[in-house]
């Protein structure tokens, strides 16, 4: 089944993602960040502190609308993402990944 959540605005909508993600805290702003791309997209990491529910760091991908394309030109990226979807990617993890799959220069911001 695929599930996207819009926004919880529709009667009933809250309970669901409540039931389906369990409660999350209130993810405030980001305490790492990584840009990656090529000169045809770039891409930003995100690493939100969840240590109110599990002590460790999340990683959020931003891609604004106009380089969606980015997924069609990052495959590799994408399919070495998947072999780690569950696990919490900490930055220099995530750094690794992207050198595996051909990049070499990152830009990594310690705080907000």
């Amino acid at each position: 089944m695929t599930i996207y959540l819009e926004s919880a605005s529709l009667p009933g909508e809250q309970e669901f993602s409540v039931k389906k993600f369990g409660e999350l805290p209130p993810m405030g702003q980001w305490v790492r960040r990584l840009w990656f791309g090529t000169e045809d997209f770039e891409v930003i990491v995100n690493w939100y502190d969840l240590s109110e529910r599990d002590g460790s760091l999340a990683a959020c991908m931003e891609i604004f609308q106009d380089e969606w394309h980015a997924f069609s030109l990052m495959p590799d990226v994408l399919e070495a993402m998947s072999k780690v979807s569950g696990q919490r990617v900490q930055p220099e993890k995530f750094k690794q990944l992207l050198a595996s799959c051909g990049y070499t220069c990152v830009q990594l911001e310690a705080t907000n």
